[in-house]
């Protein structure tokens, strides 16, 4: 992704809600700002902005944290850490970059997600390619899955025995 000047953002959000209730539509934009957390590729600028609201209230952001021009940017990521946490960066060739930590009280944050984009170009400069949402097993569920392998092999080498 190059920057070229033209203004177009691209990026993730994860939220409370799906239709926030106090969602309007102003000047062609919904404001919708509500419990969410959001990261987001700035082609005009070449950078990596976020945004975060606890309720209404804005509890950081940032319109963009030069990354050294987008070309080497190959992923945008909004990790849940903990119950009430949460990672926002971006990746490159050379790992993961985290740029902020959001400690968001609201533990529904995270049930609704979404893709961000303000596209006020004619240009097409993104794709959308390996969205992943991966649940996390419970070590108790992991077990679980371990000793019924076990008991499997036990009861086959019965069979064998017997």
């Amino acid at each position: 992704l190059a920057s070229d000047g033209t203004v177009s953002d691209f990026g993730l959000v994860v939220s409370a809600l799906v239709n926030p209730p106090g969602a309007v539509w102003t000047s062609g934009t919904a404001d919708a700002r509500q419990d969410f957390i959001n990261v987001y590729a700035k082609r005009q600028t070449g950078a990596i902005g976020y945004n975060g609201y606890n309720g209404t209230t804005q509890i950081a952001s940032s319109s963009g944290v030069n990354v050294g021009g987008l070309a080497g940017v190959t992923g945008l990521f909004i990790d849940r850490t903990s119950l009430t946490s949460f990672d926002v960066g971006y990746t490159t060739a050379s790992g993961d970059t985290i740029l902020r930590n959001f400690i968001e009280p609201n533990t529904a944050v995270g049930t609704a997600i979404g893709l961000y984009a303000d596209v006020r170009s004619t240009t097409t400069w993104g794709s959308l390619d390996n969205l992943r949402l991966e649940p996390i097993p419970e070590p108790t569920t992991m077990s679980l899955f371990g000793l019924g392998g076990l008991l499997a092999l036990v009861a086959r080498r019965r069979r064998r025995i017997g």
